[in-house]
């Protein structure tokens, strides 16, 4: 995929705020840490929105005289946080823009009311936030405008939707720049209107080492759906191979897929919902923590065991722990890409609630 694709890939978009809010030495940044270098740290990721019990009245009221519907459950894709002055900024990534008569305009005024005073009262000790929308840079005057149009409309029906800004992503000369709209700039506070976050891009440059989290509900195209879950299984594996090769040669090691998707999201993981995090726990379960099992159980009793999300390997043979690593370590060796099944989510849940 080509970097003038990533910037209309919503899994890149995200991944690539997190990492702009993630501080990051001047001589070896990964992405240049816009957020983090104006005191913006994570706040929620992937963390559905519950507006105050007024707010859901007043909403349903305008749903009872007007045409106006506005999504309940608004889930931005990033929020952060300043602790200096108690500000936010709350995201929505998209591929493209979208007018003020589209069917997506449910999502939209969700999260302008989100962002209103509502915020404040959900999210204490925060004081304010500014609704940004990230998309490619041609597409930002048309989505400018139907916030606009939005936005008069909700004040039109006497409710109180938040202040916005428009952030565009382009590619150019071989650069990843951010477009800040004079919102933006202001919310931030930075005096540029345009920050190269990316540097020395061509076709050949890889984007999967900047992958920290994923949910196939951000993946556009289902068809890359599977690229990504192998992204994060061989992030996951490798930390694995990791805390394998440090850990006693004789003896056992037990690792929860959360603590390893903690590593490999750098933390990034406590920041998702809790249907996100049950996913990601799903997948490095079900494609990872299975398949070892199951290909060890028959050619080694106990090498390998599974209690739901929590692998232990156990070596007491160092010829089986040798072949253990070969086997993990060979790029014959492999994992499924699939997608848990309903039954595998199920599972965990039943096993939780034991």
């Amino acid at each position: 995929m080509k970097p003038e694709e990533w910037i209309k890939d919503p899994v890149f978009q995200l991944n690539l705020l997190l990492w702009m809010a993630r501080e990051q030495p001047d001589d070896a940044y990964l992405v240049y840490p816009l957020f983090a270098r104006h005191n913006f740290e994570w706040h929620a990721v992937e963390q559905p929105f519950a507006f105050p019990v007024a707010t859901n009245l007043d909403i349903e009221s305008v749903a009872d005289r007007t045409k106006i519907r506005i999504h309940r459950h608004p889930e931005p894709e990033l929020i952060l946080k300043r602790d200096r002055d108690k500000s936010a900024l709350y995201f929505e990534a998209k591929k493209s823009s979208f007018s003020s008569t589209s069917t997506t305009t449910s999502q939209a005024r969700g999260h302008l009311l989100a962002a209103g005073p509502a915020f404040a009262e959900v999210q204490t000790p925060l004081k304010s936030a500014t609704l940004t929308y990230v998309l490619p840079q041609d597409q930002c005057a048309l989505m400018g405008i139907c916030l606009g149009e939005l936005t008069a409309e909700l004040q039109d029906a006497g409710l109180s939707p938040g202040s916005y800004s428009v952030a565009g992503l382009a590619v150019q000369d071989a650069s990843l720049t951010y477009h800040l709209d004079s919102a933006g700039q202001s919310a931030i506070g930075c005096q540029e209107n345009r920050v190269a976050v990316m540097h020395d891009l061509d076709e050949a440059t890889d984007p999967s080492p900047l992958m920290l989290v994923f949910s196939v509900e951000d993946c556009a195209d289902q068809d890359r759906a599977g690229y990504y879950r192998h992204i994060l299984q061989q992030q996951v594996l490798a930390a694995l191979l990791c805390h394998l090769h440090a850990a006693p040669a004789i003896g056992s090691l037990t690792i929860t897929a959360a603590d390893i998707l903690r590593q490999t999201t750098q933390g990034a993981f406590d920041y998702l919902g809790p249907k996100r995090q049950k996913a990601m726990e799903a997948l490095v379960r079900e494609n990872v923590f299975v398949t070892i099992r199951d290909h060890w159980k028959d050619r080694a009793s106990g090498l390998a065991t599974l209690k739901v999300r929590e692998l232990t390997v156990s070596f007491s043979d160092p010829a089986k722990r040798d072949e253990f690593f070969d086997w993990l370590e060979s790029r014959k060796t492999k994992f499924p890409n699939t997608a848990p099944t309903v039954e595998a989510m199920e599972q965990m849940d039943l096993f939780d609630n034991l």
